[in-house]
């Protein structure tokens, strides 16, 4: 058995160990353990590489679109009406075809032109002429555009009344010379005859007479007009009373 005086040395170096470990580590940051010079750690969230740009915007599909003016037309017998087609388009140029329906069959549609070349974001324009004639059918038709091109079918509409009224003027500086009348007339049945005077000399109405075609029995002056309705179908003959038949005959047929 050695002397207790050779193991107190031992006893002090174990105490002394203990009391180190229980000390703190000097300058040691836990917060950068693993961090390198204390930097934050990366979630590999990095959104700088080579996905897609939302600030990148597609262009317009190529469209256009095709209107109708005026929305309406009021008119009568023998007139012609004429609409403004007016086509733009977007982020689309080419051409444009045009066609009317709901035209009635007494009643010609014609475009002008017909084809129509839109420029890129631009706007090009038609003229819709519709003839009605004298003996065409009276009535109110909703006429329809269609627009044909690569983007599709578009289309726009607008009305039309046509009334059962004719309009027929001797005009100024009729006189002793040709009235100006028409030859030969045909009309439907209920058609409104106006015979108007647009002249500064005095006219007047002969009629062979038939039903609802009387004699006109007084002058007309500058502005006036005399109305009559034939009653019924077949042939009615009239000319200038003043002036004679030399200066023209009107030979009407009612339908």
């Amino acid at each position: 058995m050695q002397p207790l005086h050779l193991q107190l040395p031992r006893l002090a170096l174990v105490a002394g160990s203990l009391a180190l470990a229980a000390l703190p580590l000097a300058g040691c940051d836990v917060g950068s353990i693993g961090g390198g010079s204390g930097d934050d750690i990366s979630t590999g969230d990095d959104d700088t590489g080579g996905g897609p740009d939302a600030s990148v915007v597609d262009p317009p599909t190529p469209d256009y679109r095709v209107s109708m003016t005026p929305p309406t037309i009021d008119t009568q017998l023998a007139t012609e009406a004429r609409y403004t087609i007016t086509l733009d388009s977007t982020n689309f140029t080419g051409t444009v075809d045009l066609a009317a329906t709901g035209v009635p069959d007494s009643w010609t549609a014609l475009f002008s032109p017909t084809t129509v070349t839109v420029p890129l974001d631009g706007q090009a324009t038609a003229e819709l002429v519709i003839s009605v004639p004298a003996n065409a059918e009276a009535t109110t038709a909703s006429i329809a555009v269609a627009a044909t091109a690569s983007p599709g079918t578009r289309s726009a509409t607008a009305a039309m009344t046509v009334t059962p009224d004719l309009t027929l003027e001797w005009v100024a500086g009729t006189g002793n010379g040709p009235h100006g009348f028409p030859t030969n007339l045909s009309v439907r049945l209920g058609t409104h005859l106006h015979i108007r005077n647009g002249d500064n000399a005095a006219h007047r109405v002969h009629s062979d007479g038939g039903p609802g075609f009387p004699h006109q029995d007084n002058d007309m002056l500058t502005g006036q007009e005399y109305v009559v309705t034939p009653g019924d179908v077949g042939g009615y003959r009239f000319y200038c009373h003043d002036h004679g038949d030399g200066t023209g005959v009107t030979n009407l047929t009612v339908q």
